[in-house]
């Protein structure tokens, strides 16, 4: 029996703004729980987004919960499927002549270094295959300011205990934070610039050293842990 794919292409109104902009985003959504979202806090658990949209919808949940526990039974037969899926991705991009970027944590906060390194090793530059772009939101601040993987962008995901010394340190090493708000989008935030994040997926594409701001969606809009900033 084909088993069911593991990423999803293109699959909602952000990543389909991406595709205008030339770019095919696969991303994977796993159930979000303390095992594959380890950084998370009581505001982020509260406000999590993962039944938004089309995350609503029995079907993507059911989904969701089985991509979780296959990765738990046989993590290693996970990431070949993961890596293959991928590749698959990757010529299909070429084929097509669109930028290819992947997502691996669409609903979670794991770390890939076995899949980000078979790709950022080997990178898949020439024919048929067209480069893997990779990026996440992560809650997990170190390894925003160490990350060193030049095909793996990460965005600091701002939280009820974030620190104003955080976001800075982030925009002197020109490295971005995202902050979710509720009201209209400020200009700035902690005296640092904010750019749209709803406009598209594409973070990489953002200007370095600034604050994404994305609006209160879901659950997240009745938040009080200080996880949503009241603008």
């Amino acid at each position: 029996m084909t088993k069911k794919p593991l990423l999803s292409i293109n699959n909602d109104a952000k990543t389909i703004k991406g595709l205008g902009k030339g770019w095919r985003t696969a991303i994977l959504y796993m159930r979000p729980t303390l095992k594959t979202c380890p950084y998370s806090t009581e505001g982020c658990r509260k406000g999590c987004l993962w039944t938004a949209g089309r995350g609503r919808m029995s079907s993507v949940q059911a989904a969701r919960h089985r991509r979780t526990s296959e990765y738990f039974k046989n993590p290693g037969n996970f990431r070949t499927r993961l890596i293959m899926e991928i590749l698959q991705h990757s010529k299909y991009c070429f084929k097509k002549d669109l930028n290819c970027c992947v997502r691996l944590n669409g609903t979670s906060d794991l770390d890939w270094p076995t899949v980000i390194s078979y790709f950022t090793d080997y990178a898949y530059v020439t024919p048929p295959y067209q480069p893997v772009r990779f990026y996440d939101y992560t809650k997990n601040f170190w390894k925003v300011v160490f990350n060193r993987q030049s095909r793996y962008y990460l965005v600091y995901s701002r939280h009820e205990h974030t620190k104003t010394w955080q976001l800075w340190l982030l925009k002197l090493l020109r490295k971005n934070s995202a902050v979710v708000f509720k009201g209209p989008m400020p200009k700035t935030y902690k005296g640092i610039r904010v750019v749209n994040g709803d406009e598209s997926d594409l973070r990489f594409l953002d200007p370095k050293g600034v604050i994404v701001g994305l609006k209160a969606k879901g659950a997240a809009k009745k938040d009080t842990t200080g996880f949503v900033v009241h603008v």
